[in-house]
C-alpha cells in the first residue's frame, strides 16, 4: 500500500508540474522509476496496474508536450534564419556569377549575351564590373562591344572605375566600333555626372 501511495504521489505531482520547466526534471528522475516498476506483471498486488497506468501516462504526457513546444520553437527559429538576407539581384534569371561563367563558353555569341546582361548588375553586385573587365579583354570584338556598352550604359555607379578602362579600350583595341563606342560611352558618363541633380 505504501508503494501504491507512493505513485499515486508521483503521478499527480507530474500532473501538477505538467506545464512548467520543473516537469521536465520529473521525467528524466522518474522515467527509469517507471519502467523498472512498469516491467513487473500486471497481476501483482504492490503495483497495480491503474498506477502504472497513472505514471507513463503522466510520462508520455510530459514528453509529448515537451515535443511539441521544442518543435515549434525549432520551426520558428528556422523560419527566421532567412529573414534579413535579401534575394541576389539578377539580370535574365541569372546572378553576376552565373553570368561570369558564361563568359567561358566556347560560343562566342553566349559569352556577347553575358556581357549584355552584366550591365544592370553593376550597381548591384560587385561581381558584375571584374567580369565585365573580363569581357573586354575577350578575343571577339562582339563580345568585347557589348562590354563596352554595359559599361557606357549602366557604369555611373562606379565612375572612377569605369571611365579609365573605357579610354584604354577607346586607344587600345583594334576594331574601331569598340573602340567608337567607348568613346560615346564616356561622352555619356562624363555629361551625366556634370548634370546637376534635381
Amino acid at each position: 500500500m505504501k508503494c501504491t501511495n507512493h505513485l499515486k504521489q508521483i503521478g499527480l505531482a507530474l500532473h501538477k508540474y505538467r506545464n512548467r520547466g520543473l516537469a521536465a526534471g520529473w521525467a528524466l528522475f522518474l522515467l527509469p522509476y517507471g519502467m523498472a516498476y512498469g516491467s513487473r506483471g500486471a497481476t501483482s498486488s504492490r503495483f497495480p496496474r491503474i498506477d502504472r497506468v497513472l505514471l507513463f501516462a503522466s510520462l508520455f504526457r510530459i514528453w509529448f508536450m515537451m515535443a511539441r513546444k521544442w518543435m515549434c520553437v525549432c520551426c520558428l527559429m528556422l523560419s527566421l534564419v532567412g529573414c534579413g538576407q535579401e534575394e541576389p539581384v539578377t539580370a535574365g534569371g541569372k546572378t553576376a556569377a552565373q553570368w561570369a561563367e558564361k563568359l567561358h563558353s566556347n560560343d562566342f555569341t553566349a559569352r556577347a549575351n553575358a556581357a549584355n546582361k552584366l550591365g544592370p548588375l553593376i550597381p548591384h553586385d560587385p561581381a558584375a564590373f571584374p567580369a565585365l573587365l573580363t569581357a573586354l579583354r575577350d578575343p571577339k570584338p562582339e563580345v568585347r562591344l557589348e562590354a563596352v556598352n554595359a559599361l557606357g550604359k549602366y557604369g555611373s555607379s562606379k565612375l572612377d572605375d569605369v571611365l579609365p578602362v573605357l579610354r584604354e579600350a577607346q586607344q587600345r583595341d583594334g576594331d574601331t566600333r569598340v573602340s567608337r563606342a567607348a568613346a560615346e560611352a564616356i561622352r555619356t558618363l562624363t555629361a551625366a555626372s556634370s548634370t546637376p541633380a534635381g
